[in-house]
């Protein structure tokens, strides 16, 4: 839920070639009538979200005590992004810059707008009272009360800032960019030093695309060292470690999806998806049919596949890692790796 606005703005920036262009009438046909948000728990254990109705833009704040905040910067209900920050501060930003910042404990709200030019889109973290975001020219910082942008993490001109995740000493940067007469993707892994602003690793991969999906990518952190990603969207994952060293698996047509971290390796989910637009009384719905699911093991010394074909009453599950540690495919299955090759059995009925 928490990013169920960042596939409707990568179809408004790159539509004309994605997979996901099957959904692009039903993106832009009818939007919903609010925009849910889900932020975690805070540090009592409380669950919290936020809210925007499209009719009177009102923000509701939902969780452990409820709260209506008047929009009064006209935030956008289909473009925004919300985090929750461990002092317990719940922060709101838009495309347009505008965001609010609303404390749990003492209900103060304190409205602000993001000195940028660019745009933001979202990817909201917090650090102390610095605002992490990505923007038009890459993942920016800025601080609550500052008349300018903190500090910028550039990607590449024309590029678009998919994700980011931070360690310590990088910052990891996925971008997109239309090339080839708009029927490829450039997709590339960047690994910014933090202390430097130096770039220590920049791998760049043009990719067709065009496989039905509608699976957010994911990014995994290998420690400090490399980073693992899933593009759906061109049926690729790739890894890269912090000294530019790259290797992309492609699963075309399918799309990889629930991908978790081995020592070393990482075993994921490949779907075979249908994906079609139904038309009904003044609106759009998109209908999505998994056709077929194969679970993967990628060894991360020699680089090679294994798969097997999941049953077909389990082809929606997802997969998953228990707290016990033990990798799990929806409710009962049981996935093991027995000499590199991946296993799923059923889990005992309980008498």
């Amino acid at each position: 839920m928490r990013r169920v606005i960042e596939p409707i703005r990568l179809l408004r920036r790159m539509w004309p070639s994605i997979g996901l262009i099957v959904l692009a009438s039903a993106a832009f046909a009818s939007f919903p009538s609010q925009r849910f948000v889900e932020l975690g728990k805070d540090s009592r254990g409380r669950p919290w979200s936020v809210t925007i109705g499209a009719n009177d833009g009102s923000i509701q704040i939902g969780g452990g005590e409820a709260a209506s905040i008047a929009n009064d910067q006209k935030i956008s209900y289909y473009n925004f992004d919300a985090v929750l920050d461990q002092k317990d501060r719940i922060w709101l930003a838009d495309e347009d810059a505008n965001g609010l910042r609303y404390d749990i404990s003492t209900k103060r709200v304190e409205r602000f707008r993001i000195p940028t030019t660019g745009r933001v889109f979202g990817g909201l973290h917090v650090d102390g009272d610095t605002l992490w975001f990505r923007g038009d020219t890459g993942v920016a910082t800025w601080k609550v009360g500052a008349g300018a942008i903190t500090r910028v993490f550039p990607v590449d001109a024309g590029s678009y800032p998919d994700g980011y995740v931070l360690t310590p000493g990088t910052v990891w940067i996925t971008t997109s960019k239309l090339s080839d007469s708009n029927r490829k993707l450039d997709c590339a892994t960047v690994a910014i030093d933090r202390a430097s602003g130096k770039v220590v690793a920049n791998a760049h991969d043009p990719v067709a695309t065009g496989v039905p999906a509608w699976w957010p990518m994911t990014l995994l952190l290998e420690g400090d060292s490399a980073l693992w990603v899933t593009r759906p969207g061109t049926g690729t994952v790739e890894r890269m470690d912090r000294n530019g060293h790259r290797r992309v698996w492609s699963f075309a047509p399918k799309a990889p999806v629930d991908l978790l971290l081995t020592a070393p390796g990482a075993l994921l989910l490949v779907r075979k998806a249908q994906i079609t637009v139904v038309y009904e009384f003044n609106r759009d719905l998109d209908e999505r049919k998994i056709l077929e699911t194969d679970l993967v093991v990628i060894d991360g010394l020699t680089a090679s596949l294994k798969s097997v074909r999941v049953p077909d009453d389990l082809r929606e599950a997802s997969l998953r890692r228990d707290a016990s540690g033990q990798f799990r495919l929806g409710a009962a299955g049981v996935v093991s790796l027995k000499g590199g090759l991946p296993s799923i059995e059923r889990e005992p009925a309980k008498k």
